[in-house]
């Protein structure tokens, strides 16, 4: 892992288990915007079509869950 990257997610204080931060509240594509560094390493997702919160290691493809990308 590139040592910006290790940075940035140590900055979060938040877990980091399984390449994912382990984050509660599900974040939306825009807020990680914020850190894009770490864009597709937050577990907890919205998705972009239809706002429902999902967990990427269980379904779904980058923002998308996994109803939306049938």
């Amino acid at each position: 892992m590139e040592e910006s990257v290790r940075q940035v997610i140590d900055g979060l204080s938040l877990p980091f288990f399984n390449d994912l931060i382990q984050n509660q509240d599900a974040i939306s594509y825009s807020d990680s915007l914020q850190k894009p560094l770490v864009i597709l390493r937050w577990r907890h997702r919205v998705c972009q079509t239809c706002s429902d919160s999902f967990d990427i290691s269980r379904e779904g493809r980058f923002y998308r869950c996994g109803r939306c990308l049938i």
